[in-house]
């Protein structure tokens, strides 16, 4: 997952507009954009956008530095260290695939997606 679509994904998991992230993390909509399109955040930019959508700094540094072997949710974003629990979901999920959590696989937008890494096709929450 690169750190644009992991941002995005975040935000999107979130319930945050673009206007609503930007706020947040102190930056502009435009900005915010072109960093979800895939420009690089400076360190201050990957700080306070990180804390707007959960702590997540080591993750977003680990991709920012090229760091692929990070399990995370390419639906929305959560990692081993942190599991989600959001849009109400009362606890921790776990894995459902390599890279779909238990929480997005039990969405009711799941589609079938094929994993590459698994070789096998396997239900996936498409990312609104």
């Amino acid at each position: 997952m690169t750190p644009a679509a992991f941002i995005h994904a975040r935000r999107k998991a979130l319930g945050m507009n673009a206007f609503e992230l930007a706020d947040a993390a102190e930056i502009t909509t435009r900005r915010l954009r072109a960093i979800e399109d895939g420009n690089r955040p400076d360190h201050h930019e990957a700080e306070r956008i990180s804390a707007a959508i959960g702590d997540v700094f080591d993750v977003l540094a680990d991709l920012l530095d090229g760091r692929t072997n990070i399990r995370l949710c390419s639906n929305c974003g959560c990692h081993e260290d942190a599991p989600c629990c959001i849009n109400g979901h009362a606890h921790p999920c776990g894995w459902a695939g390599p890279t779909l959590c238990t929480h997005c696989a039990d969405s009711s937008h799941a589609i079938m997606a094929f994993d590459p890494e698994a070789q096998r096709y396997f239900t996936h929450a498409a990312v609104l």
